[in-house]
């Protein structure tokens, strides 16, 4: 019987396939077919091979094979490269793997955040942010803060926090030194010891962009946790600066803040004077702001300052007992039960 197979011949004279041009394997074999094109001395390998990488690392199960083969210090290696290129595609992909736990692991047992401070001030501003972006991942829970910290990462954040001049970037400064910095880490004992950590965010709060000043009253409340860096906030004028902010800030998360820093400040009895020094007409204006966030951190900064002598009697004389009144007739919930324990406070008779 006749074959109906139509005849074919095996070319012999197909070229090879340029280097330039990153091939993948599949499975589990393609991060370790990329780690060889990471290690090339060719500039268009290298941006091919790191393209291929951040389309791929999305996926959990290619940046866990990633990890696997090595590729995560390779990326922070090519951090540094002198191509800009290559530095803006390495650090986009370490921002994408850094989500994962392997690869924060990787990351840090491979040695790579002494090698990756550089980075943080690199000459272009989408490596800077890049930068950030994947320090703040990797800031996710108290193992590898402690490690940024002991690394020395604290002063850096706090340094570049003060000199960045690219806004979105600035912010992205202060949100990564806000988890380093949070509440009983080794990392906020060390800002409040530098000594220049918390004037260099109350600075910063002059910016005219929000999220900056929104990262900075985010640094400013965890320092400000400590005994020593409500002293420091103190001196540092910061109670003046958060009267204005919650008088005059258009943006609510600005004023959230802002009241929320007030609250955790205001544990301390000078600042409960300085408070009422300041005036108290700021904080009893945003018990009618139209963020309930914001009423609520009002609430609770009006109860620390009112446990101060001089405190309940300000706050009866511009109207407080109305405001908490007409919150716990309007409000539900969590809002209300705080406007009423306000207001037991502020009418307490000692």
């Amino acid at each position: 019987m006749e074959s109906r197979l139509p005849d074919h011949e095996c070319k012999t004279d197909i070229p090879p396939f340029p280097d330039t041009k990153v091939t993948l394997a599949f499975g589990a074999m393609t991060f370790p077919v990329l780690v060889t094109k990471l290690q090339s001395a060719d500039a268009e390998v290298l941006r091919g091979a790191l393209r291929a990488s951040v389309r791929l690392l999305p996926t959990a199960l290619n940046t866990t094979n990633a990890a696997r083969a090595g590729a995560i210090p390779e990326f922070a290696r090519l951090c540094c490269h002198e191509d800009t290129l290559i530095r803006q595609r390495a650090s986009k992909a370490l921002v994408i793997a850094l989500k994962q736990g392997i690869a924060k692991d990787a990351f840090v047992k491979a040695g790579c955040l002494s090698d990756f401070k550089p980075v943080v001030t690199d000459p272009d501003t989408e490596v800077r942010r890049n930068a950030l972006s994947a320090l703040e991942n990797l800031a996710y829970s108290a193992p590898w803060i402690h490690d940024m910290q002991k690394a020395g990462y604290v002063g850096l954040l706090v340094q570049q926090a003060g000199v960045e001049k690219d806004g979105a970037t600035q912010a992205l400064v202060l949100q990564t030194l806000a988890k380093v910095c949070n509440q009983g880490s080794p990392g906020q004992a060390e800002a409040v010891a530098t000594g220049t950590a918390i004037a260099t965010v109350i600075r910063v709060l002059m910016s005219p962009i929000p999220a900056v000043r929104e990262g900075a009253l985010r640094v400013l409340t965890q320092l400000s946790f400590t005994d020593e860096g409500k002293t420091i906030a103190i001196k540092e004028n910061a109670v003046t600066e958060l009267l204005r902010l919650m008088e005059r800030d258009s943006s609510s998360n600005v004023r959230a803040e802002a009241a929320g820093a007030a609250m955790v400040i205001a544990v301390d009895n000078a600042a409960k004077l300085a408070f009422i020094n300041g005036g108290l007409e700021p904080l009893v204006k945003l018990l009618a702001d139209s963020s309930s966030i914001v009423r609520q951190n009002a609430m609770r900064a009006v109860s620390s300052i009112a446990a101060h002598p001089e405190g309940r009697p300000g706050f009866l004389r511009i109207g407080v007992e109305a405001e908490l009144k007409r919150l716990i007739g309007e409000a539900s919930g969590r809002e209300k039960e705080i406007a009423e324990k306000t207001l037991a406070v502020v009418m307490w008779i000692p």
